[in-house]
């Protein structure tokens, strides 16, 4: 066990905020070195254990606000040792690092031990930081909100003893205790929507992680997604709909991640024989992965689903009309208009306007008319424009890391050339994202563009 002090010596007047915590395990004695060297800067207590067993002694002994563990170790693998390890800490941030083989098990491991993240080896060292310090800034506000609530707490019991002596301050204490109510309401909803947002990012990120197996499939899911959207509003669906609708979306493909690489790149309509039992089961093997997580089961049985046709032939359950779910009808029209762009669905790529064409020859058998009917309006192209580039109304601007400033929000999702997500939209830019996306471009060495919303 190996436990690294500060870099540098707190001055006196931040003696009183305590250091954070991290706990890193791994069996490889390099991997434990590389990742002293990388945190040691940034004033984090870290602490090494060499086995998972080492680490359980450590957890009893000791508190951590992260928990860094490898997924191969000889002993017990890294997701079981997290399970463990929120036994014995459950309010500890987990990560857990894994390899690209592992990525079945690593889903099974985030439905069972409640992982934060799982960053893929090798790491980006800048990404690395940047997720270690967004989960220990998560603890942060957890720990916040817990002071906030122990807070008014002890504000409701001052109230009824002073109730108890002087009735006559009663409306007094009442407007204090209203007003401190509100401060803990703000701050409540401030740090659930900053959740909120975590969950969010975590599903786009495992979204680009899928992709990752096929560059020429990179941003396919963020493209379903916004014109799924785009549909369901054109339909007035309820708002809790859409964001089922849009985290199926994203995670559309989940079911495929076992998938042989041959299998992979063929045009779905030239699947069959022995195959096609597999291409067949992946809405099922979709919803499996999703069910774990309450935050996405009507995004799961809509996943099962999108991949039946409204005259009944689809699959996996053969269902017709309005028997398939309202999300699962749309997804598909999204879906299908967007893969036979991209060439995943049939043997061609089609422009905008021949794939529009081809969801409307399709009304009836393959999709639900009305839904199929309110694409091209979603869109907004008219009859003129079948064979055009779909161009985006939103009013945003394109710049240089070097152009932003903190305040502006992201308009569109910033990914890398690899297709992994870097920020995703709507996250408001602060002076340390600036600070690393201006570092990250020097270091990939090519321009790197921003899309964010237009100041008014």
């Amino acid at each position: 066990m190996i436990v690294e002090p500060q870099s540098h010596p707190a001055p006196a007047a931040a003696l009183e905020v305590p250091v954070q915590s991290i706990l890193c395990v791994d069996d490889e004695a390099n991997i434990l070195s590389a990742l002293r060297r990388l945190l040691r800067p940034y004033g984090w207590r870290v602490v090494t254990a060499e086995s998972p067993l080492m680490a359980m002694d450590l957890l009893v002994d000791d508190s951590f606000d992260l928990i860094i563990s490898d997924m191969r170790m000889p002993e017990i693998d890294g997701a079981q040792f997290l399970e463990q390890a929120r036994s014995l800490q459950p309010d500890a941030i987990r990560i857990l690092l894994t390899g690209q083989a592992d990525i079945k098990s690593t889903i099974e491991a985030i439905n069972r031990g409640a992982i934060y993240r799982f960053i893929s080896k090798p790491w980006d060292e800048q990404l690395f930081v940047l997720e270690v310090r967004r989960a220990l800034e998560r603890r942060a506000l957890e720990i916040d909100k817990a002071r906030l609530e122990q807070t008014a707490h002890h504000q409701n019991e001052q109230l009824r003893e002073a109730n108890q002596a002087l009735e006559g301050r009663v409306h007094e204490r009442t407007a204090e205790l209203e007003q401190a109510n509100a401060a803990l309401n703000a701050a409540l909803n401030a740090a659930n929507e900053r959740l909120r947002a975590d969950f969010v990012h975590s599903v786009k990120l495992l979204a680009s992680l899928i992709e990752m197996r096929d560059r020429s499939l990179s941003g396919h899911s963020r493209r379903v997604a916004e014109v799924a959207r785009k549909i369901a509003d054109a339909l007035g669906a309820e708002r809790s709909m859409t964001q089922d609708l849009v985290y199926a979306a994203l995670l559309q493909d989940i079911g495929k991640i076992g998938w042989r690489d041959q299998l992979l790149h063929t045009p779905e309509e030239l699947i069959a024989g022995a195959d096609l039992a597999e291409i067949r089961a992946h809405p099922i093997k979709g919803e499996a992965a999703m069910m774990g997580l309450a935050g996405l089961r009507g995004a799961a049985t809509m996943v099962r689903s999108h991949r039946e046709r409204f005259d009944g032939s689809g699959y996996p359950d053969a269902l017709a009309g309005d028997e398939i779910p309202l999300g699962a009808r749309i997804l598909a029209v999204a879906k299908d208009f967007d893969a036979v762009q991209v060439g995943t669905l049939i043997d061609q790529r089609l422009s905008p306007g021949e794939a529009l064409r081809f969801i409307e020859n399709g009304e009836g058998s393959r999709y639900d008319p009305k839904v199929a009917a309110v694409l091209r309006v979603s869109l907004v192209m008219s009859p003129d424009e079948g064979d055009e580039q779909v161009e985006c109304a939103a009013l945003e601007s394109e710049l240089a890391p070097q152009e932003l400033r903190p305040g502006m929000t992201l308009s569109r999702d910033l990914v890398s050339p690899e297709g992994f997500l870097l920020l995703a939209a709507e996250e408001q830019l602060s002076a340390v994202h600036i600070e690393h996306l201006v570092a990250y471009a020097g270091v990939e060495g090519q321009p790197v563009r921003v899309w964010v919303h237009a100041e008014h």
